[in-house]
């Protein structure tokens, strides 16, 4: 799954990268920027993830403390400003924050952002250790400006709910009427008087799992509810399925809802131990999947509905038959009875296009041209991108009858038939690039005239006889078939014949 792996890849680069972790504070000071001296930076020991990290400073200086301006933080390699509206910050733009001698003060709440970014505040174990280091503006009694100065290292294990699935399809891949069962631990058990979370307690016993569902190929529409699953409840938050937990755990078992649609799996968890008391958090993963987690790998979560088995007459292959729907690893068949197939090898990426095999009954073809008495090939790869540079076989059923040919055979077929590419318009000169002349076959009992291509533009079988070969694109009474998946650009056209 390409989109899988280049998040992985990603994900797997910054972790090693992140600044937020481990920083060498004096590696990294900038230069003649001093130390903040008898004054000491905290967080809470444990974070969710997903939620702001708040961090605090101790004042042992014997004096007010005076904090104003801009926060920096080094994360990424480099200092990161922290943002006003974004961050939390417990003094306004235009004023100063006071920490009495002795006192301890809340600073900034730390926004957790894209974990491709440099605020990679979660975690793909139990628990991962963040180090923090800001940058921020000082001043002490006596000083009429402001300085800058860099703080003492603060850290926080950043907690994850562990997601596990049940049964695991090849890559989480569900139809309708499929079971999707899951169990979900290391879920929060209990806070405290601050609202922090503490890892013993018997505070959550009970919540709901909300349901939400994003179509890949239209991600700016963002995740929506959806009752994708059968026997879900609703309520103004989406819909939704009580839990029980124990130790921070539960088990859920849900089957595909026939009214599902392409889409990813997110869920928001509602843990609360009575009505007026509620503990909400979303799971904050690339996208907001469900995951699994082996070694730092994240497999995604689809829900997919049953692919048709026809589009305007084309006959789809069965995606249940296929065990990997990322790189088939079988021939691929699409067919209109009767009129003709084309067949690709194994490798191709279904699933990640699967939107374009809407687009077949505009992006393929074979078809016969009564008046040019010509067989037609042509499938647009600018349409099916994934087809594009894909070898093939096409198949033309009745293609001698068509063809108004008698007692042709495997010997003889070159003497009858001559081949053409149209590739951008143009007839081609070479066909080298395209298809071997020498492998096309003829079975003279089925009357099926094969031709393996390199790769799609438009291919023409014509009389050996004929003049040379028109325009494609005109029809006859027979049907085209529309064979939907379209390779390439339009090509050049080649005539073909045996020496």
């Amino acid at each position: 799954m390409k989109k899988t792996k280049k998040l992985l890849l990603l994900m797997t680069a910054f972790v090693l990268f992140v600044g937020i972790g481990f920083v060498d504070l004096k590696a990294n000071e900038p230069e003649g920027t001093p130390m903040l001296e008898n004054v000491v930076l905290k967080a809470m020991p444990r974070s969710w993830q997903g939620h702001h990290i708040v961090l605090y400073l101790e004042n042992n200086t014997g004096e007010n403390l005076y904090i104003s301006g801009g926060i920096q933080i080094y994360a990424g390699g480099g200092w990161q400003d922290l943002e006003r509206g974004y961050d939390i910050f417990s003094y306004g733009e235009e004023d100063e924050l006071v920490i009495a001698p002795g006192a301890t003060e809340e600073l900034v709440q730390v926004a957790p952002g894209n974990p491709m970014s440099w605020r990679l505040m979660y975690s793909n174990e139990h628990a991962l250790v963040n180090d923090m280091v800001l940058k921020l503006n000082y001043r002490s009694e006596g000083m009429l400006d402001p300085e800058p100065a860099i703080t003492n290292s603060a850290s926080t294990n950043i907690i994850n709910e562990i997601v596990t699935l049940v049964g695991e399809p090849w890559e989480h891949i569900y139809f309708p009427g499929d079971t999707f069962a899951f169990s979900m631990s290391n879920l929060p058990v209990d806070v405290d008087g601050d609202g922090y979370i503490v890892g013993e307690g018997d505070k959550f016993s009970s919540g709901r799992i909300y349901f939400y569902f994003m179509d890949p190929a239209n991600e700016e529409a963002g995740f929506v509810s959806a009752d994708f699953f059968e026997g879900l409840l609703s309520d103004e938050k989406g819909f939704y399925k009580e839990i029980e937990l124990v130790n921070g755990t539960f088990d859920m078992e849900l089957t595909i809802s026939d009214e599902v649609a392409f889409s990813h799996v997110s869920y928001h968890i509602q843990l609360d131990d009575d009505i007026e008391d509620m503990f909400d958090f979303r799971h904050t993963k690339p996208y907001g999947l469900i995951d699994w987690r082996n070694d730092y790998n994240t497999v995604f979560v689809w829900v997919v509905p049953e692919a048709p088995e026809e589009i305007a007459g084309i006959k789809l292959p069965n995606m249940r038959q296929i065990e990997n729907l990322y790189e088939t690893e079988k021939e691929i068949e699409f067919t209109m009875p009767g009129t003709g197939s084309i067949t690709f090898g194994p490798g191709l990426n279904l699933f990640e296009n699967s939107h374009e095999l809407e687009l077949l009954s505009t992006a393929m073809n074979i078809s016969f041209n009564s008046e040019t008495r010509q067989l037609n090939a042509k499938v647009e790869t600018e349409v099916v991108t994934f087809l594009r540079d894909k070898g093939a076989v096409i198949r033309f059923y009745n293609a001698m009858e068509s063809l108004g040919l008698t007692d042709v055979t495997q010997e003889t077929l070159l003497d009858y038939i001559s081949v053409s590419v149209i590739d951008g318009g143009n007839l081609v000169d070479d066909l080298s690039d395209y298809l071997n002349i020498e492998a096309i076959t003829y079975d003279a009992e089925t009357d099926v005239l094969s031709i393996p291509v390199n790769h799609f533009t438009e291919y023409v079988v014509s009389l050996a006889s004929t003049d040379p070969i028109v325009e494609t694109g005109s029809t006859n009474n027979l049907p085209y078939l529309i064979i939907g998946l379209a390779i390439l650009t339009f090509g050049t056209k080649k005539y073909l014949k045996r020496a």
